[in-house]
């Protein structure tokens, strides 16, 4: 009697397929890294709608990674593309989930950016700026207690020009004259982040 081995490798075929198809591959940090630069570029070159959909890519990809150090980046993204486009409201709420994500990685330099970015958002309120300073503020706590002088920079800037805006000039001469004197130390002569 002859065996047909067609028939089943047919069948191990069919039935590899149907398993293999059902495997959900999770997303690497690599390919996260990737949609992240993609979004960075599209805010960039001021292509909001494919931000907009790139983030939101990003941020289902890394849900299922579970990584929440880009779950948290996505939000601040699409608070950024929400702050361009002058949409507060939806910047704040997504700023909001990035620091909620943010502490989650336990990632301190996404939690940074998380507090300035609800520092941004709060202090161009004038009912909420003194919530916006408050945010601020902890961004320089956490910055002194990573020790990263440098990361004090944009949290003093930003105190100093909200003060500015609110035509408090006491205020903000102080936070002025740190800010600088960090820029000088921090921050090579010959770079363009130095004006």
């Amino acid at each position: 009697m002859k065996t047909n081995y067609s028939v089943y490798f047919l069948v191990f075929f069919l039935c590899w397929s149907v398993s293999y198809a059902q495997q959900s591959t999770v997303p690497s940090s690599d390919s996260l890294k990737v949609l992240q630069n993609l979004v960075n570029n599209d805010i960039s070159d001021n292509n909001y709608k494919r931000a907009i959909n790139n983030a939101h890519t990003l941020l289902l990809d890394a849900k299922e990674a579970e990584d929440y150090y880009f779950v948290a980046s996505a939000y601040n993204s699409l608070g950024n593309v929400y702050i361009d486009l002058k949409d507060s409201a939806r910047a704040r709420k997504n700023y909001t989930l990035g620091l909620e994500y943010a502490k989650m990685s336990k990632n301190d330099t996404v939690v940074l950016a998380s507090y300035n970015n609800l520092g941004n958002i709060f202090s161009e309120i004038p009912e909420t700026t003194e919530k916006g300073i408050a945010y601020y503020n902890k961004v320089i706590e956490l910055a002194n207690q990573m020790n990263k002088p440098y990361e004090l920079i944009a949290p003093k800037s930003n105190i100093a020009w909200t003060y500015i805006d609110n035509e408090q000039y006491d205020k903000a001469y102080p936070y002025l004259t740190e800010s600088l004197s960090l820029m000088k130390n921090h921050i090579p002569a010959d770079s363009p982040n130095r004006n």
